[in-house]
């Protein structure tokens, strides 16, 4: 019936689980109520009281299945279920299709396959001829390291003062926003904490698209080559 009826991934999200719900409840009544026959004493009414309770904590779970659990999740199955109709979907596969579309063209600029880091960003086309996208943890402190192309989101409207104090990762935090206030700079501006990011683009969802400016690409590259084991 639910598969037959529901849209998309109902009949596989619902059915699996309230299918093992009710088997549980089969399966404690069936402990409950397997000894049919009790003795006239103080054992009877030690069961009695034991079986009471079993019976009450049974119904009042599937009372809260049935009248809680149950609608709630049919909402969120049934949110999940036409979230492709939705505008925040519609923005993110656009963005999608706007990175990948910016990714070839600068691919096709600077005339090599792309090394991208992602920072953050759940929406990424998958890897091509054209670029080869690395997911990097976040709190991202690495600015120094001259990462050839980023894609950054969540970092730009981030405020130091608003970051909860009681965080484990609370200086790294830190760091990753004041990294970003420094290294991140828009065409154009001037770099005086180098290695610097162009914001190249800044995506309908908020994805920025940052590339390293190419005075300090060629320095990293002057010095990695100075460096370079022999």
């Amino acid at each position: 019936m639910v598969f037959s009826t529901a849209n998309r991934l109902w009949g596989f999200y619902l059915v699996p689980g309230f299918s093992l719900i009710i088997l549980s409840l089969i399966s404690i009544s069936e402990i409950v109520f397997k000894d049919r026959y009790l003795a006239y004493s103080k054992v009877f009414f030690k069961k009695i009281r034991q079986k009471t309770v079993s019976v009450v904590f049974v119904l009042f779970f599937l009372g809260v299945s049935l009248f809680l659990w149950f609608p709630q999740n049919l909402e969120k199955y049934k949110e999940m279920a036409s979230r492709t109709h939705t505008e925040e979907y519609r923005s993110n596969y656009k963005t999608l299709m706007e990175i990948e579309e910016a990714f070839i063209s600068l691919s096709i600029e600077k005339k090599r396959k792309l090394n991208v880091k992602n920072i953050g960003s759940p929406f990424v086309p998958d890897n091509n001829d054209a670029f080869s996208i690395i997911s990097l943890e976040r709190p991202f402190t690495q600015w120094w390291a001259g990462y050839e192309v980023l894609l950054v989101k969540n970092l730009r409207d981030v405020s130091i003062e608003k970051i909860n104090p009681n965080l484990l990762n609370y200086d790294l935090r830190v760091i990753e926003k004041e990294g970003y206030n420094k290294k991140v700079i828009e065409p154009g501006s001037s770099c005086n904490f180098p290695p610097c990011y162009g914001r190249i683009k800044t995506f309908e969802n908020g994805t920025e698209l940052l590339v390293l400016l190419e005075k300090d690409n060629e320095e990293k590259k002057g010095k990695d080559e100075k460096y370079q084991p022999r």
